[in-house]
């Protein structure tokens, strides 16, 4: 197993089994049996081990995504539920270690750790909205358009959030949040009244 592996494995399990990240690096090297310099040459702190673990999760979830032959022909809407469903599948897979890493004992929500997740989080929603831009699912409105994604990385913090806190049987309230946080975002960014009431208002003038 590669150094770097290692270090993240024992990393993750030393939090599942103490709930806590270690105190050290020097604490988690002794767990592995080697000297601090170790981790130092593979990583510069315990952040960078987080990022990239969070970085896997989104990985995870959109290569599971796209080995379904059925996720191509999903419209827009389908994608991101997809998306939300997955993603919810792999943390669940690793609930003890996500749970603490953003507990309020361990400082709450810490974005910083998503750093790597949002990267890629923000290419794979692009591709997306371009998507539904094309198929007319998404309105591409002036300018608002551009923000598109950070309102969708905001639901996405959401129902990280949402669902590190639940505790209901197998996770059913965070599926019914996903459905209803999905068809809110969808009725923002695709065509609603708002646009056909300015396509009204212009046809009014145009014939002035």
């Amino acid at each position: 197993m590669a150094a770097k592996e290692q270090i993240k494995n024992t990393f993750i399990q030393y939090i599942r089994q103490h709930g806590k990240a270690p105190a050290t690096p020097y604490n988690l090297m002794a767990e592995l049996g080697e000297d601090e310099s170790f981790f130092y040459d593979n990583y510069s702190s315990f952040n960078n081990i987080e990022q990239e673990i969070w970085g896997e999760y989104l990985t995870e979830t959109v290569q599971r995504l796209r080995s379904e032959s059925v996720y191509a022909e999903y419209m827009v809407r389908e994608k991101l539920l997809a998306f939300y469903f997955t993603l919810v599948e792999v943390l669940k897979e690793n609930r003890s270690f996500v749970t603490n890493e953003l507990s309020a004992r361990n400082g709450g929500f810490r974005r910083k750790i998503l750093a790597n997740f949002k990267n890629g989080f923000y290419e794979y929603i692009n591709v997306l909205l371009e998507e539904g831009m094309d198929t007319g699912e998404v309105e591409q409105r002036m300018l608002v358009a551009k923000k598109y994604d950070t309102l969708l990385w905001a639901e996405t913090e959401f129902l990280i959030r949402f669902w590190v806190r639940d505790d209901s049987k197998d996770f059913e309230q965070t599926d019914a949040a996903v459905e209803k946080t999905v068809n809110f975002a969808m009725d923002l960014i695709g065509r609603n009244i708002a646009d056909s009431a300015f396509d009204f208002v212009k046809f009014l003038f145009q014939r002035k």
